[in-house]
């Protein structure tokens, strides 16, 4: 017979395991959240990987790639060019697992080239480098109001993607379709994304850096060969040596031993048209002969590509050269004369 101390002993003893199983199911959740996060974030990375983006195209394949992975449920991406953000892409996962895309049009969100500048939560991530979850965002005065009324979100992640030691890019995400609450694990699970973003993006930047130093390098090769051709072509001096544009015919009839000395002249020339260029385009020069891009150039210099360009052009001007091959040809012959007087 059971007797009544007996019965309440026993529905305690059921209510204290119940709440101990809660309480382990709880203190598991946290730990299942991370570990398939971390798999998540992987299989994104892998995926990105797989579709070998080319350099332009990195930023729209980071954020499919995430949105996929179906860590969150919208992810947006933006550019940043220096001291300016301009956001691009969302991407949003369906319930049947689809990503669909939307522009952030101008209608809608205001100047898409917003400034980056205090107290704006960007530009702190920017400036530091560093990610941030942000809650309460549509009570949030540092958030961008337009952005955020667009997006209809009340909070979010983001982070920056790093590359080459310069910030690219920002990765922003939330939950506003399944209402999920964001977390710290979130903002981790981010940045962990978009470090391996950045190393991926300089691989594609050194992959395309190659291909470019080689099309230039066969572009001074032509510009030369046809340069040699040209030279081969002139006809020979009554003293049985060729004449070179920029020598006397006194100094065609010299002694062998005295022709056989570069020419002076022309080295001299080359010297006169690198000598009419600034200290900032002979700078530019010399990053164009190491075979950077407009765009590498923009960041070593930290100017706008439209002001690299602008430079390149009055390069070309000034020193007379048809192209780009033809200003790099004449830096590398200048290069080797001034080695060779130095000697």
């Amino acid at each position: 017979m059971v007797t009544s101390g007996t019965a309440d002993f026993a529905a305690l003893a059921d209510r204290l395991m119940g709440a101990t199983e809660a309480q382990t199911s709880t203190m598991r959740a946290p730990g299942e959240r991370i570990g398939d996060g971390i798999v998540a974030v992987l299989e994104a990375v892998d995926a990105l990987r797989r579709d070998e983006p080319a350099a332009g195209d990195v930023l729209a394949a980071c954020g499919r790639a995430l949105c996929a992975a179906a860590i969150f449920d919208r992810v947006m991406v933006s550019r940043v060019d220096g001291s300016i953000w301009s956001p691009r892409i969302v991407y949003r996962i369906t319930t049947d697992g689809r990503v669909v895309t939307e522009t952030v049009s101008d209608d809608d969100a205001g100047d898409l080239d917003i400034a980056l500048a205090s107290p704006l939560i960007e530009a702190e991530v920017v400036r530091r480098r560093l990610p941030a979850l942000v809650s309460a965002a549509d009570r949030e005065p540092r958030a961008h109001r337009a952005l955020i009324t667009r997006l209809r979100t009340t909070e979010y992640v983001t982070a920056p993607v790093v590359v080459d030691n310069t910030v690219r890019a920002l990765v922003h995400a939330d939950n506003a379709d399944t209402g999920r609450e964001l977390s710290a694990v979130d903002r981790d699970l981010l940045r962990l994304y978009v470090d391996n973003v950045g190393v991926h993006w300089e691989r594609t930047d050194l992959s395309a850096r190659q291909v470019h130093q080689q099309r230039m390098l066969s572009d001074v090769c032509m510009a030369t060969m046809g340069t040699v051709t040209a030279v081969q072509a002139e006809p020979l001096g009554a003293g049985g040596s060729m004449k070179i544009a920029g020598l006397s015919e006194q100094s065609a009839l010299m002694p062998s031993a005295t022709r056989t000395r570069p020419p002076v002249a022309e080295s001299g020339t080359i010297s006169a048209r690198l000598a009419r260029l600034t200290g900032r385009e002979r700078e530019v020069l010399a990053l164009l002969a190491s075979g950077a891009t407009n765009a590498q150039l923009a960041d070593r210099l930290t100017v706008a590509e439209s002001t690299v360009k602008s430079h390149v052009k009055h390069i070309l001007h000034k020193i007379g050269a048809g192209n780009r091959a033809a200003a790099i040809a004449c830096y590398l012959r200048e290069s080797r004369n001034d080695e060779r007087r130095t000697r």
